[in-house]
């Protein structure tokens, strides 16, 4: 059975999701480092599309400096 992938949502409020949790943006580095000590599983980050380009790539390096290596941008359906 695959892993369902960790869900993190950035709204265009900036309104940041952990799966359904809402954080802090600068708790970010720290929930994602203990998710990944918890299980391993691939990450999908939702962005609004009106969002600035540098707001969803500092969410991607956040993933990535956690340590989850399969980090995935879901697409918005229109």
């Amino acid at each position: 059975m695959a892993k369902q992938p960790l869900q993190i949502t950035l709204n265009s409020d900036k309104t940041l999701y952990v799966d359904s949790v809402v954080i802090r943006r600068d708790e970010l580095t720290s929930e994602l480092l203990r998710k990944h000590d918890q299980i391993q599983r691939p990450v999908v980050v939702r962005a609004d599309k009106n969002l600035a380009y540098g707001e969803v790539v500092s969410v991607l390096d956040a993933c990535r400096k956690a340590g989850f290596e399969t980090v995935g941008l879901a697409g918005e359906k229109n």
